[in-house]
């Protein structure tokens, strides 16, 4: 990669190094962090180490490539060695003129060039190249690019003054809206302003370079938030270097990993890990290089490649004939990185296959324990006895007492005898893991499914702490974790179904992707090769039992067997999610990541699963002490048996949990030992037909009705079989807690002003009318009375959720909408085909077998890109009894989102449209595809929606209009004059229009309107306080430049000042807060509190300007003893008054509600009697306070003995009008107004009180005193003689007197 001589002289014949970095300290550890291979230059220019390592092999994949040509640095691709060699590099912003936005332009604005000029550059010079130019200089002075270096200038005196001459211009690229000519234009002038007339871009662009629509480094940086840019952003280094900083901040861009450069990985270490310093620690290292051993043991340490020492000691460790990363898995390893208030660093460990050379490797490190296990003779099959995790259990036991809840059991031919003839079935599949298969026709047999070891594993399994893997959203997975017996290896036996730190191979499950069977590690695969004999001794073809030697260590035939198969197997891959930032750059075996992730505690979880068998968390475990007979066997049965089928009562409703995961038991056993058998019900039905309504004899069911025990499932029947005999379909409505969609409470649109401080009765009416309804129904503010909250027919209303009468039923019609495409043209085969994808889209989206399909109407068309488009409008008719609630969330999920489905070679889209409801009767289709739909035309139809789910309301006529034309058909809701689609509304027979609750609330359908007034007020209170905040920081800056002013009654405005400036920002803030119960109850307080201080503030101003001008003595004279004493009981009185009102509100308002007594809708005071006690009368009683202060200064004022003249007169006004806004008198005016409606009066009290902070400005800064302190501090600043300003005279006379106690305040 070096550069010839000449190359290099020309090259670098322009480089003026300008920079304070220390070169070769950087070169010396980027040669730690990325090798030899990675520089363009020689080591006697670049790091200078005194050893110089020989390698004899070349090392690539250690850092970003990088290029050593002259067009590197418009491509972002130069060798650091290179890049800091040059001038100083800044990203540039290319575009000259934007009259639009266009992205395209956007996203490629900046590059790479030199915008300065060297120090000692002539000043002329050095502003034509770095200084701030108008457009029309610009545009005449485009940036040029060196011939020789490719390197790009801001100008022609930016190249000029960096010693370039041999330089070309940039070209202009424009892009109009509309049509432009600005060939024939005299002006640059005027080419500005037509493009700024025809919404036009200029943006210059580098000559034989596209650099116009690739986005540079310079966007990609800028544009990409969560790339790390700067130093120590993980928080973990400690030994702050100023070179590296500045090279990771400065302009070089070679992206590592989520990093800038490699200099911003190397200052964000990951938290420090023990160092390995030695060769061949993993075993793996390839080819042998002497130069690299020694490199490794003789350079120094870099804190960037951890776990390793340096980068020499990572080689030596690896086998580097291997481009994977982790040489134990195959593995593609990508990371995203999140850069908000923390770090959060997602991971993508992508498998691609095991490294079976490395098994053996494995194996090997497991000698001493194998070597303990002895050869090990294990049974096969037998026909009465099995092995359920260890425990052996009596099957003809359980056969038995599973027969107990049904008529039949399913088992395999081997085991027939072990029951009677009427109870057993052998139409069932005898696989092993055919509870696997989703295709299957026929049952799994139970006996089967019983012994195969199972386990309901969750995708986050990996995860430490085990905290965060209970959690109910994860997935789980349902996985072989053991032996079907017959393994003949002890080792596999042993290792199948356990996880170790240092074994990959236990870590990762695997499926096998012809069968989608899943296996919680390779040693299940292993130990599960072959089950020929198993299941021919299922079958009964051998009968008896056979047994198989199993030796402890030999595994080697074993593993070619899984090699002559392993591409059916494929390994999960993973995902680390991290809340700190993790370095696995070095990593060489995938176990040492893991452990890695797991000790710095982020959640690993399986991705890119295969097609699996989904299990839910079902209640595993028998309760013993509500369980009268308890039975080992049973409780085995239950726990270990996620083979087994979830239980559900064919016949009718069962009593239920609350909780949705436990709406059916694991397995038929755990119906057993769950219910309470100590509890006696008395009135249960026990004999056949008693209702009359069972018109079939079974001696059988008759016999068994009356033997076996009573469940309370199949209350009031005795069990099942009293139950099957009494009716055909038995169904009784339980009070059930099935979810749904709930609705949400509406409150009052409310812009907040000033006066709803004061108000006490608007929360109380709001609050009074919704005790007025009961919880099914919901407050329409805007109509002013309760209506009723309603459910889809079928369903009714619990806890405000809707949930469906018969849980479980069958019969169920519903007709679906949607739209289709393909690329395909148009056959005699295509409506066939798409009425298969159709019927197979729903089917499986349903998982149902039994469903009648009927297409009612269906257009077909070409697109514009001789595509097909159309739109199907279906009939679904479900005959099987199903869980309703499920079957329609699974419908409208369906048709909310897009799926695709191959029929007869082809594809085709289904995405959600309404559009199939209204296509003409000339689509409808044939009779003869409704032969099979006679008897299930009578049952209702009911369209997919989201109001099957909903809460819902019923609207009126007056309140609705609906609009139809050939294409759609429209509701518009009267009242606010909105458009709801044909899927957001329901027309039931009776005449009612129902519409969801939250579909009325997302259009604002039960808020009052604001009136006009309230808005007008609102903006008239958000100007003031605006206003008020500018000026009264304004005040602050003041008094804090000019100590003359801080006088103690300065300092007393100052925390008047302060303390009205936060409680400004604290209610512009209270309006995001309300939705956050704990955001809005801390803004409560802070309100509380900072209001009480401000008028507290006034308060003690008044009371200080009370007894100055009461005061004989003029009180510039007293001690400044004095005053800082009295200053510090004025503060101590502002702050512990309203802290002890506070304080007090808490806890009364605690021990009455329990509730601390802040929050509600204006994130302030929530009880208004607590409001009146706590907020009102304390600032009504300061109010009074102040006016009688302000009052008694005024006379004594009026009344000093002075001669008096008109101007004295005015002095004596504007005293009075300064005085008042230190009051607060003002606020008495909007307390009134808040006891009533709003009015013009209101809008007065408002602006007094919003425009507080101007009034203080103009009372206190705008006026001559202050200007001349400004005038002075200007002067002082530029250097001129300050010695002919005024001096303050000091008279005796009363009124003079007057005028300096007025000024000091």
């Amino acid at each position: 990669m070096l550069l010839g001589i000449k190359e290099y002289v020309q090259f670098f014949i322009i480089i003026a190094v300008v920079t304070s970095l220390n070169y070769e300290k950087l070169m010396r550890e980027y040669f730690l962090l990325c090798g030899p291979d990675f520089f363009c230059l020689p080591p006697n220019v670049t790091h200078r180490f005194s050893i110089q390592p020989e390698l004899n092999h070349t090392y690539r994949n250690l850092c970003p490539e990088c290029k050593c040509d002259s067009a590197c640095v418009s491509r972002g691709d130069c060798c650091p060695d290179v890049f800091f060699k040059l001038p100083e590099l800044e990203c540039v912003n290319r575009t000259i003129i934007k009259a639009v936005s266009d992205l395209k332009y956007e996203r490629n604005a900046m590059y790479l060039m030199v915008n300065q000029c060297p120090p000692g550059t002539k000043k002329e010079l050095m502003d034509l190249c770095e200084g701030q130019h108008s457009t029309e200089f610009i545009l005449l002075n485009l940036p040029v690019y060196d011939i020789n270096s490719n390197i790009s200038y801001r100008n022609s005196f930016c190249a000029e003054c960096n010693n370039v001459t041999n330089h070309s211009s940039w070209n202009l690229d424009i892009h109009c809206n509309q049509f432009a000519d600005f060939n024939f234009l005299s002006s640059v002038k005027e080419v500005i302003d037509l493009a700024n007339q025809k919404k036009c871009i200029f943006q210059a662009y580098k000559r034989n370079e596209n650099t116009l629509y690739n986005m540079s480094n310079c966007d990609y940086v800028m544009n990409n938030k969560n790339l790390i840019t700067k130093c120590n952003e993980t928080s973990h280094w400690t030994h702050e270097d100023k070179d590296i900083r500045d090279a990771c901040e400065s302009s070089f861009v070679g992206l590592y990993m989520s990093f800038k450069n490699v200099f911003c990985h190397m200052c964000n270490p990951a938290e420090s890990n023990d160092l390995r310093d030695t060769c061949n620690e993993t075993g793996l290292w390839k080819p042998f290089d002497e130069g690299v051993r020694n490199a490794c043991k003789d350079l120094p340490i870099s804190n960037a490649t951890s776990p390793y020492k340096n980068v020499f000691c990572y080689i030596c460790n690896r086998n580097n004939y291997n481009i994977n990363q982790t040489l134990d898995i195959f593995t593609n390893i990508s990371e995203t990185l999140s850069m908000n208030r923390t770090i959060v660093q997602i991971i993508k460990v992508q498998v691609n296959a095991i490294n079976i050379d490395y098994l053996p490797e494995v194996l090997k490190k497991k000698h001493e324990y194998s070597s303990k296990l002895k050869d090990t003779i294990f049974r096969v099959f037998s026909k009465d006895m099995i092995n359920l995790k260890g425990q052996i259990v009596d099957l003809k036991h359980l056969f038995s007492r599973y027969l107990e809840l049904s008529q039949t059991i399913s088992v395999c031919p081997a085991r027939q005898d072990l029951l009677n003839s009427s109870a057993s079935d052998s139409n069932c599949i005898c696989d092993p893991f055919c509870v696997f298969d989703s295709t299957k026709t026929l049952p799994c047999c139970h006996d089967s499914s019983l012994e195969l070891p199972v386990r309901c594993m969750q995708s986050n399994d990996l995860s430490i702490p085990h905290a965060m893997r209970h959690d109910p959203t994860i997935e789980r997975h349902l996985v072989i974790d053991g032996c079907l017996q017959h393994s003949t290896n002890a080792l596999f036996n042993s290792y199948c179904g356990k996880r170790f730190v240092n074994d990959p191979f236990s870590l990762l499950p695997f499926s096998n992707v012809r069968n989608n069977v899943s296996f919680h590690n390779l040693y299940c695969v292993l130990c599960n090769l072959n089950t020929s004999t198993y299941v021919n001794q299922m079958m009964g073809d051998n009968g008896g039992m056979s047994d198989v030697f199993s030796e402890a260590n030999n595994y080697t035939s074993i593993i070619q067997d899984y090699i002559d198969v392993s591409n059916d197997y494929k390994p999960w891959s993973l995902i680390f999610h991290c809340y700190k930032y993790v370095d696995y750059s070095h990593y060489i075996l995938l176990s040492e990541l893991i452990q890695l992730m797991q000790a710095v505690g982020c959640n690993i979880t399986y991705d890119d699963i295969p097609a699996t068998r989904h299990c839910a968390p079902h209640p595993t475990a028998c309760a013993v002490d509500r369980w009268r007979f308890t039975n080992h066997d049973i409780a085995q049965a239950c726990t270990v048996g996620y083979g087994l089928d979830p239980w559900i009562p064919k016949t009718l409703m069962y009593f239920k949990t609350s909780n949705y995961q436990f709406r059916h038991f694991a397995n038929v056993y755990c119906a057993h030992c769950t219910y309470n058998s100590t509890y006696t019900v008395r009135g249960f039905i026990d004999e056949c037909n008693v209702t009359g309504l069972w018109n079939s004899v079974y001696n059988d069911t008759e016999n068994r009705c009356k033997t076996s025990p009573f469940f309370p499932y199949y209350f009031p029947f005795k069990n099942e079989f009293c139950a099957s005999c009494n009716t055909f379909l038995y169904s009784i409505s339980v009070q059930s807690v099935e979810g749904g969609y709930g609705d949400k409470r509406f409150g009052v649109t409310h812009i907040p002003v000033p006066r709803d401080m004061f108000r006490i009765d608007f929360e109380d009416n709001y609050n009074r009318r919704h005790r007025v309804c009961n919880v099914n129904q919901v407050y329409d503010i805007y109509a002013g009375k309760c209506r009723d909250i309603l459910c889809y027919p079928g369903k009714y209303l619990k806890n405000s959720t809707c949930h469906s009468l018969f849980h479980v039923t069958k019969n169920l019609r519903y007709s679906i909408s949607f739209g289709v495409t393909s690329p395909e043209t148009i056959t005699n085969d295509t409506g066939r085909d798409i009425n298969r994808a159709s019927h197979l889209a729903i089917s499986r989206k349903l998982g149902l077998r039994k469903m009648a399909f009927h297409i009612r109407k269906m257009a077909l068309y070409y697109t514009d890109y001789e595509s097909i488009q159309g739109f199907v409008y279906i009939d679904c008719f479900i005959s099987e009894s199903v869980t309703r609630v499920d079957i329609e969330r699974l419908l409208v999920n369906f048709i909310s989102t897009k799926s695709t489905m191959n029929i007869s070679q082809n594809a085709y889209d289904i995405f959600p449209s309404t559009n199939g409801y209204f296509l003409d009767p000339k689509h409808n289709a044939s009779e003869r595809n409704r032969r099979s739909w006679n008897n299930e035309v009578s049952y209702r139809q009911a369209k997919v929606s989201r109001l099957l789910l909903c809460t819902q309301i019923a609207l009126y006529n007056d309140e609705y209009r609906i609009i139809s034309d050939q294409n759609r058909t429209y509701l518009i809701l009267s009242r606010i004059d909105k458009m709801l689609e044909y899927d957001e509304f329901e027309s039931l027979s009776n005449g009612q229009i129902r519409v969801c609750i939250d579909t009325l609330n997302s259009v604002n359908y039960f808020e009052k309107k604001v009136s006009s007034m309230e808005i007008i007020l609102s903006y008239l209170n958000v100007a003031g306080s605006t206003l008020s905040f500018v000026c009264l920081l304004f005040f602050l800056v003041t008094y804090m430049l000019f100590p003359s002013l801080r006088t103690a009654a300065g300092k007393l405005m100052m925390i008047l000042v302060f303390s009205l400036l936060l409680t400004l920002i604290l209610s512009s803030l209270s309006f995001f807060f309300v939705d956050s119960a704990l955001g809005c109850t801390i803004v409560g307080i802070l309100l509380h509190f900072f209001w009480l201080v401000v008028f507290g503030s006034m308060q003690v101003c008044s009371f200080h300007m009370y007894r100055q001008f009461r005061s004989s003595t003029p009180p510039m004279f007293h001690p400044n003893v004095f005053f800082i004493s009295r200053l510090c009981i004025y503060i101590a009185y502002v702050v512990l008054l309203p802290t002890a009102i506070v304080l007090v509100h808490i806890v009364v308002s605690e021990f009455q509600t329990n509730n601390i007594g802040y929050g509600g809708n204006k994130c302030f005071i929530s009880h208004p009697i607590a409001k009146m006690v706590s907020f009102v009368l304390p600032v009504v009683l300061i109010c009074i306070s102040n006016l009688y202060f302000f009052i008694s200064t005024i006379l004594v004022i009026h009344y000093t003995p002075s001669p008096r003249s008109n101007q004295d007169a005015r002095g004596e006004f504007q005293v009075c009008i300064r005085l008042s806004t230190i009051t607060g008198v003002a606020w008495l005016f909007l307390i009134f107004d808040s006891f009533f409606p709003l009015s013009a009066y209101s809008f007065i009290a408002t602006a007094i009180c919003s425009f507080q902070g101007l009034f203080i400005f103009l009372a206190f800064i705008g006026n001559k005193r202050i200007l001349n302190l400004y005038k002075e501090f200007i002067r002082e600043k530029l250097g001129q003689d300050n010695s002919s300003s005024p001096s303050n005279t000091i008279t005796t006379a009363n009124s003079r007197l007057t005028i300096s106690k007025v000024t000091k305040l």
